[in-house]
């Protein structure tokens, strides 16, 4: 499940990063255009350069120069346009080679080419649907995201519940082994006490009966006495 969550986020940042990477690159159009047509070719040029080492990079700009011939009316649109296609499929961008088949398809059709721009057009509607397809399956995968981290949090927080009563009754068996123990203990100590109390009575009572047995002795000896001193005095 963590796996699967993994891979669907992996999927969200490489969306998330190129369009960025698609906005920042499309900033070189608003830069560019702006000069004069020499200035613009140098800045172009320059773009190329510092993109030389990223095929996309170069992809976009190239896209970008062919949109300026196209507004001047230069015919080195289309050469930049097909530059700029080949790029784009090299590099697998999608949403680039949609906008170039349209340019391409918008050039053919201003230039009453209608059988090259049917085909231009055919390449941009099916390219477009794939797009569409991929956005729709990136939106499935995003709330299929969504759902999954809400599952693991619902998940978690059944076991953090099942912790918790757990540990409710853990607390709850030692509370009754304490108290167990205590009742335990306050018995032993009544039942020592009434033992206690028990072997005084007992010791008590063998005292008493021990003094009323010589007190009787005493008096019996006294009474004998008495009874010989009478003999003798009649």
């Amino acid at each position: 499940q963590l796996h699967k969550v993994y891979e669907k986020s992996v999927i969200l940042q490489i969306s998330l990063f190129i369009y960025i990477y698609d906005v920042i690159v499309k900033v070189t159009w608003g830069i560019c255009s702006k000069y004069t047509r020499n200035n613009a070719e140098n800045c172009y040029e320059n773009a190329i350069k510092f993109y030389r080492n990223n095929m996309l990079g170069v992809a976009y700009v190239v896209f970008n120069r062919g949109k300026l011939a196209q507004q001047i009316g230069s015919n080195a649109a289309e050469k930049y346009y097909t530059e700029a296609l080949n790029y784009a499929e090299k590099s697998k961008e999608k949403t680039l080679m949609r906008d170039v088949l349209f340019a391409l398809y918008s050039l053919k059709k201003q230039n009453n080419n209608a059988d090259a721009s049917l085909r231009y057009y055919e390449r941009y509607v099916s390219l477009k649907d794939s797009i569409e397809s991929d956005k729709n399956k990136e939106r499935i995968a995003e709330l299929e995201f969504e759902n999954d981290i809400k599952l693991l949090e619902h998940v978690n927080e059944n076991q953090e519940l099942r912790l918790q009563e757990d540990e409710l009754k853990n607390n709850q068996f030692r509370v009754f082994v304490i108290l167990l123990c205590i009742l335990l203990l306050a018995i032993t100590g009544f039942a020592f006490i009434l033992y206690r109390q028990y072997l005084q009575k007992k010791n008590a009572n063998a005292l008493l009966v021990q003094k009323q047995s010589e007190i009787e002795f005493v008096y019996g000896e006294v009474k004998v006495s008495n009874e010989a001193l009478q003999k003798k005095n009649t």
